[in-house]
């Protein structure tokens, strides 16, 4: 059973922003499928994202839908902060099998 749901302020990392500013086209459904997922994960994190590699990353992909792509968002969180970490391209790994995101880089 789901515990209830909470609120958790979202934070971007550097290395998020800078990764969503390069594969974001603009177009009005992938902010919608990007909202909806961050929305999930600011009020359920630690049940809609699958675990990865890193014990305190967690992975939740998005679906193509026409011409937007699928995309995989990394983040880890606590009681107060979801901490969006990194956002790539669905085929550019596998969540299972994805290193830690906070390792490939410190900025």
């Amino acid at each position: 059973m789901q515990p209830n749901p909470r609120h958790r302020a979202t934070r971007e990392s550097k290395r998020y922003r800078r990764e969503a500013d390069a594969i974001k086209p603009d177009t009005k459904r992938l902010d919608q499928i990007l909202e909806g997922t961050i929305w999930a994960i600011e009020r359920a994190a630690e049940w809609v994202g699958r675990p990865t590699a890193a014990p305190s990353i967690r992975a939740i992909p998005t679906r193509s839908w026409g011409d937007t792509p699928a995309l995989v968002i990394y983040y880890s969180y606590d009681d107060e902060y979801a901490d969006l970490l990194s956002i790539r391209y669905a085929d550019e790994g596998d969540a299972e099998e994805e290193s830690d995101p906070e390792e490939e880089d410190q900025t």
